[in-house]
């Protein structure tokens, strides 16, 4: 189920997670994790939790 919501490979990762921004590395120790970053969304719990019938 997983693999059919996520693209694990590591482009995937990197494009979801937009490892490739530097904005996100100069961020990170401004707010010292405080902050709301790409990587904390739960935008796919709804779908997750329709495809496992919960």
């Amino acid at each position: 189920m997983i693999k059919e919501y996520f693209d694990l490979s590591p482009r995937g990762m990197i494009e979801k997670i937009a490892l490739l921004d530097g904005k996100i590395y100069r961020q990170l120790p401004k707010t010292f994790f405080l902050d709301d970053y790409i990587w904390e969304k739960t935008d796919m719990v709804e779908a997750l939790r329709q495809a496992a019938s919960i």
